[in-house]
Parts: C-alpha cells; structure tokens; sequence
C-alpha cells in the first residue's frame, strides 16, 4: 500500500506541480526567484494539511475496532508523507528544470547548440530545436486532432486559399501537414545609443495551419525552431539555415511515426516588412528606390501622384 501511494498520488502531484510552475515561466513570466518562493511556500502548507489530516485519520483508527496488523499497515502508509520528499526534488529551479527535461509527462524537446566560425573575432553560436522532434510531439498528442478544410468554398483557414489549393507538393500529398513558419528579430535590451543592435536577437517559429484555430492562435502553440544572434545571422546565414532546411526535406520526404510515415511540407514564410526582405536578401532599405514590392512606383514618383 505505501508503494502504491509513492507511485501514484507522488509522482501524478509532482507532474502536476511541475507543470503549473512551468505555465507560470512561460506564460505569465513569472521569475526564477519567485517560482522558487511559490513552490516552496505552497509544499509547506501542503505538508501542515497532510498532516492535520493523518493525525485525525490516525485518531480515528484507535476508536476503529481494527485488527492490529490493518492499523500498522495503515499507520505506515500515512506516514509516507509526499510533501517532504517534493521539497527536497524542487528545492531549486535547476532541479525543476531537470525535472521537466527529463520527465515523459513533458515530452521536452531538447535544443541543440550549433557551433559556428570565428568570423566575429569570437566563437559564434546559435540554437536550433528539431522541427522534425517537435512535429512528431505534437501529432502524437492524444489530444491532438486535425482540422479539416472547409467543404462549403469558404474561406475559414490557409488550406482553403489559393497558396494551399495550387501548391504542387500538397497536391501530390494529401495528408501532409502544412507548416507556416514565422521569423522576427527582438532587442534585449535598450534599443537606443551604443548598445542598439548588439544584443538584437533572430527568433524563428512555426505552427502548424491543420490546429484548430482556437489553439493556433495562442502564442503558446507557437513553436520555436532556432534562435541566432542578428549579428551572427549577417555572416553565416548558409550555415544557420542548414539544418533547419535538411530537416524540412526529411518532412517533405516523410518520417516514420509510430508505424506510419508523416509529411509535412512548407506553406509560408510570414514576417513584417523588414523581416520579409532579409529572409529574400533583398535590400532592407524603405527611404528610396521601390515603395514596396507589389508594384515599380518609386518614392520620386510619390510628389506627383494624386
């Protein structure tokens, strides 16, 4: 009986706990420092209500006309107390961090650092997460379901425009998932005086269009494939792309996911303006030449229109 409630009720709280201080991080961004203190503070009042109640259980065991050997079974199981023991396995962020890397219950994808030249003067590196790992996650959800593309010719999701319905790899391939991926740069810090630009950072996300809307539109289900320096990008922009394009030709070519092969293929590649010209190596400049790259109208031209 006490390894039943080790293995049950333990390891189900731990995940659990687990899993709410990992919403807490990453959804409402709550510290290192402060999710220590909640985690903490919230096993002490468990533990003061656990044993409140296996005080009045253990009392009301000697008015119980029990057999010796059931009340000393009994008294050993509820003096397993689980609260102590999730102190010691969460007394720091390391140690919940561990624990939701290396946990089933997670299914954690770990990134990988990819090491590039020199060519700033110092080691270069950037961090890529699989979006092959990450796509076979997320299929094998049990709560995951594919939404289907509308049948009355409205138009409801991008499977049911024109980019989609002409595209000759989803004509060909049906059941394959399409990926809409998504790029923007963000600065750490102050983004004026000496330091603009320094820590300028290049983040690339993908979704997958078949979620249903009510979950695709949560930043949540927006899946971070690499993560680069601006500065780095610049410079090794071949090298930094590479396995994150061999990886979309494994999806093009289907992976092996539990017995059965699953494809996926590229829709889109969404960005503002200026993210949109850097991804096409094209000029990042908009105060002369072109306005825009829909028609030849140049900013010269602008005075003159009416």
């Amino acid at each position: 009986m006490t390894v039943f409630v080790k293995c049950g009720f333990y390891f189900f709280f731990r995940d659990e706990l687990a899993n709410f201080l990992n919403k807490l991080e990453t959804h409402h961004f709550v510290s290192k420092t402060a999710l220590q203190k909640i985690c903490k503070e919230m096993l002490a009042f468990a533990e003061k209500v656990h044993n409140s109640c296996v005080t009045t259980l253990v009392n009301q065991l000697e008015v119980m006309d029990l057999p010796d050997n059931q009340c000393q079974i009994l008294r050993a199981a509820l003096a397993e107390n689980p609260f102590e023991e999730l102190q010691q396995d969460f007394r720091s962020y390391y140690l919940l961090d561990k624990h939701i890397k290396i946990s089933p219950a997670f299914k954690f994808v770990e990134p990988t650092e990819i090491r590039l030249g020199t060519g700033t003067g110092k080691k270069c590196s950037f961090q890529y997460v699989s979006i092959v790992d990450t796509l076979c996650v997320i299929v094998t959800d049990p709560g995951f379901k594919s939404e289907k593309r509308s049948e009355d010719g409205m138009l409801r999701g991008v499977r049911d425009g024109s980019a989609y319905s002409e595209n000759t790899f989803f004509k060909e391939n049906k059941d394959a998932f399409a990926i809409e991926m998504y790029s923007d740069a963000v600065e750490l810090s102050i983004s004026l005086g000496a330091s603009k630009g320094k820590h300028k950072i290049v983040n690339v996300y993908f979704s997958l269009a078949e979620l249903p809307k009510g979950i695709n539109s949560k930043t949540e289900n927006k899946f971070l494939v690499l993560s680069v320096k601006d500065s780095h990008l610049k410079i090794y922009r071949q090298e930094i792309y590479k396995p994150l394009l061999e990886d979309l030709k494994k999806l093009e070519a289907g992976v092996a996911v539990n017995g059965h092969s699953v494809k996926a293929g590229l829709l889109c590649h969404l960005g503002d303006n200026l993210e949109s010209h850097i991804i096409s190596g094209i000029k990042q400049s908009f105060s002369g030449g072109y306005v825009c790259r829909q028609c030849h109208i140049q900013h010269g031209d602008l005075p003159q229109i009416r």
